[in-house]
């Protein structure tokens, strides 16, 4: 199976620990870490460690998208970008051991001309099982690009899952991606307003008739609900301290793929996937996941069918 990703937003990612912060205080680090980020990597990384044939694509720019570059050669990932004018961003992860809390700071990206897009979309659209759209998009870039190159895929029979926000989610949506994986407060952006399950499951079988065929959306630690059209259900993790919840999302993509490539059925995809999200929470900063804790972690998660 060949799997592809893509990150048109991609990022250095720096995770410093500290003991506490402090007001008007010089905080020493603990310790500080520098991994390659964006959604789309994060997915890609996973992926690999899962042991999935996956090649990660996206846009750099100047000499932090060359330092991502030999990031991702040491990690032997697979990767084609395309270069533009700039600066790719570097994102901010403080994590505060004495509470355990984490503060994350997005930079904005470097912005690229509809050329880059074309050199990157004649890369792109080669075959392959399934195409990952994910992250954030760089300025200047259309909020429709998701949606136009999700329409692109399906004519050229390539599966594929949207995992955004905002704009970008709205205009993906119009697509109808085979898969949508979301987090519960961007499912109720989505949505406009808050949703208990009944309303959640609702809301998903609404996507599903409209022609997605599958909805996953997590909500934290809680849960995570899954609809397709012949079945729902809901998923506990299992009970862990988690290190970084902010990795999970992206390894529940990875694991969800995963088992979707490998034509595995809905119930075991949705068990792996939450395996691997846990996994993810558990790694600190922007680390790849153990594949051994997933599979560890697999027969532990809970699953209720509703």
């Amino acid at each position: 199976m060949l799997i592809a990703t893509l990150t048109l937003n991609p990022s250095l990612d720096k995770t410093i620990f500290v003991d506490r912060l402090l007001d008007d205080e010089v905080c020493r680090a603990l310790e500080v870490r520098v991994d390659p980020g964006g959604k789309g990597i994060n997915v890609a990384r996973a992926l690999s460690e899962l042991g999935s044939e996956v090649l990660a694509f996206g846009l750099v720019a100047g000499f932090t998208g060359q330092f991502l570059e030999k990031l991702l050669l040491e990690e032997k990932l697979a990767f084609h970008f395309v270069r533009g004018a700039g600066e790719t961003r570097e994102n901010l992860l403080i994590h505060e051991r004495e509470s355990d809390r984490q503060y994350k700071i997005n930079a904005p990206g470097p912005l690229f001309s509809p050329e880059d897009l074309e050199e990157l979309a004649e890369k792109l659209f080669s075959p392959r099982d399934f195409l990952v759209f994910s992250g954030s998009l760089p300025e200047g870039l259309s909020k429709a690009i998701y949606r136009d190159w999700i329409e692109r895929a399906r004519r050229e029979n390539i599966s594929t899952l949207l995992d955004c926000d905002g704009t970008a989610l709205l205009e993906g949506l119009k697509a109808r991606p085979n898969v949508l994986k979301l987090n519960k407060r961007e499912f109720e952006r989505m949505a406009g307003k808050s949703l208990e399950e009944p309303q959640l499951l609702d809301e998903a079988r609404t996507l599903i008739r409209s022609g997605i065929e599958m909805v996953v959306v997590s909500s934290g630690a809680e849960s995570v609900y899954a609809i397709n059209r012949d079945e729902a259900w809901r998923a506990l993790p299992p009970s862990v301290e988690a290190v970084c919840p902010v990795g999970a999302g992206d390894a529940m993509a990875a694991g969800l793929v995963f088992k979707l490539a490998a034509k595995a059925s809905f119930f075991e995809a949705v068990r792996f996937c939450v395996a691997a999200g846990t996994a993810g929470a558990l790694t600190p900063g922007n680390q790849r996941i153990d594949e051994a804790l997933v599979r560890k972690l697999f027969p532990l998660v809970e699953m209720a069918k509703l």
